[in-house]
C-alpha cells in the first residue's frame, strides 16, 4: 500500500512539460503591458477625439507612436515564446 505522501503518477520536470527558462512568466508579463497599453490607448484616443478639428499637440502624437510600438514589441514578443513553446 502506498504511503500517503507517494503519488500514482510520475513528477515531471519543467522541461517534460514544456516550461523553459521562465518563458510563460514573460509571456504573461507581456500580454499585461498589451492591457495596460489597450487601457493607455483608450483614455488616448478619448483625448484625440475631444480636439474635434483641431491638430494634436506633438505630446499626444509621440504618446501614441509610443503605445503603437510598444503595443507591437509586446504582442510579437508573446506570439514568439508562444510558437517556440509549442515546438517543444
Amino acid at each position: 500500500m502506498r504511503g500517503v505522501t507517494e503519488s500514482p503518477r510520475k513528477a515531471t520536470t519543467s522541461e517534460e512539460a514544456g516550461v523553459q527558462g521562465g518563458r510563460p512568466q514573460v509571456t504573461l508579463l507581456l500580454v499585461l503591458v498589451i492591457a495596460l497599453n489597450g487601457v493607455h490607448a483608450t483614455a488616448l484616443h478619448h483625448r484625440l477625439t475631444d480636439l474635434g478639428h483641431r491638430s494634436p499637440t506633438s505630446g499626444l502624437l509621440l504618446r501614441g507612436g509610443a503605445s503603437a510600438v510598444a503595443s507591437q514589441i509586446n504582442w510579437w514578443g508573446a506570439v514568439v515564446i508562444g510558437f517556440l513553446n509549442s515546438r517543444r
